[in-house]
């Protein structure tokens, strides 16, 4: 190949090549020349037109612009000839589509790639490197892959409401029978609303009562999305999606000074302060709680018992859609073929603070870690306890904690 265009570029018709690499792709064919830099793409198309099987009304891009037959070749430039798909009116109709959907883009390169049509990939720089935000394909095959796509979402929705209706029907039917007193109002009444058991609702699933919500801090809002079935009687739930936090009637001073009575000690508030509010988090996620638990941490590895792997947790790669292979068939240079981009460790802390044990899960690593394994669960934070209770609003307790990091006392 190369010494077929070292013959051709020699010719008196074409200008002589600077020094430079270019890479030329048409479908399935790609390969990096040394001696193109300067050729314009006509040339270029001539040359290679039987090796890469280059149809003549293919049309050329580099670098993801479209060009025109004399434009000619820089250093370090990708030309990239691509086939005629569904063109209307003399020019090409390619679709435009976002990644997210990795079943989706991955079926679309696959067709494409059958029938020789690199999907070209639009990227822009977003401070750490360049990402995807765009793919361009044929329209045609665009559109019934999402057809496709939709259909199957649709199937599997219907199909999981048909199995939701049922356990719900299955779990009706067996709390009917365990509470028959309940028979008339349920059915009366409460026929489209989901029926709890006490082991179903709390912070953690994201599901309580007024009174539940209100020890939490939390003022309820809309209509209940459910009933709690406690004996043989029903009490209305809420979802945490709904809530209001209280208004503040202490301040941060007035509560901390409350606590360091009640604790004795101004490290044991601010650890307790910590402790409620990263339980909190579970209802209402406030962004500026982490950094300030995170530096807590950091601050109190002296008093580390143990530390601990909880889990790995990873992110597909976003250039390849977790394929681990690039759309010319190479290892994915984002995520060296693995598929993944980047990973994170969650660590479980277990700390002493003036005898006293706690244990916090954070992305900090610990100054050790343990052979043991940490918690890996789908919920963590145990419940209330009824000395806990009530708690004061979620802000408030979120202040206490910057102020308590910011008193030298308490490190």
């Amino acid at each position: 190949m190369v010494a077929l265009l070292d013959s051709a570029v020699a010719a008196p018709s074409l200008v002589i090549p600077a020094f430079g690499r270019v890479k030329v792709i048409h479908g399935p064919n790609d390969e990096i020349f040394s001696n193109l830099v300067g050729i314009s793409v006509a040339a270029v198309r001539h040359l290679l037109a039987e090796p890469f099987n280059i149809p003549a009304d293919a049309v050329a891009f580099v670098n993801g612009e479209r060009v025109g037959s004399l434009y000619r070749l820089q250093a370090n430039e990708t030309l990239e000839f691509v086939r005629p798909w569904g063109r209307k009116g003399g020019e090409e109709k390619l679709a435009s589509f976002r990644p997210g959907d990795a079943v989706l883009t991955k079926r679309i390169k696959k067709r494409c790639k059958e029938i020789g049509f690199a999907v070209r990939e639009e990227k822009q720089w977003n401070g750490f490197g360049y990402e995807i935000v765009a793919y361009h394909a044929p329209q045609s095959i665009y559109d019934e892959e999402v057809a496709r796509r939709i259909a199957e979402k649709e199937e599997a929705e219907r199909e999981q409401e048909k199995k939701q209706a049922e356990a719900e029907r299955k779990r009706r039917d067996a709390l009917l029978e365990k509470f028959p007193k309940l028979r008339r109002e349920v059915i009366e009444s409460l026929s489209n609303l989901r029926l709890y058991l006490p082991t179903e609702v709390g912070y953690q699933l994201g599901v309580g009562t007024r009174s539940y919500w209100e020890q939490l801090g939390f003022r309820v809002s809309g209509d209940p999305s459910g009933w709690l079935v406690r004996g043989s009687r029903l009490y209305p739930v809420y979802r945490s999606s709904g809530l209001i936090e209280k208004r503040r009637t202490r301040t941060v001073e007035q509560v901390w000074q409350e606590w360091c009575e009640r604790h004795g000690s101004e490290a044991i508030v601010l650890a307790e302060a910590i402790r409620l509010a990263n339980r909190l988090q579970k209802v209402n996620r406030r962004a500026e709680f982490y950094p300030l638990k995170d530096e807590w941490i950091r601050r109190n590895q002296n008093r580390l018992l143990e530390g601990r792997i909880a889990r790995l947790e990873e992110r597909v790669c976003w250039d390849c859609n977790g394929d681990g292979e690039s759309r010319w068939g190479e290892e994915c240079f984002k995520c060296g073929g693995t598929g993944v981009y980047s990973s994170s460790t969650l660590y479980e802390h277990l700390f002493e603070i003036e005898g006293r044990n706690y244990c916090f899960h954070s992305y900090q690593r610990p100054r050790s870690i343990s052979n043991n394994p940490g918690a890996d669960l789908a919920h963590y934070g145990r419940p209330f306890s009824a000395d806990e209770l009530p708690l004061p609003p979620q802000s408030l307790l979120v202040d206490m904690v910057e102020f308590g990091l910011s008193r030298k006392s308490v490190d």
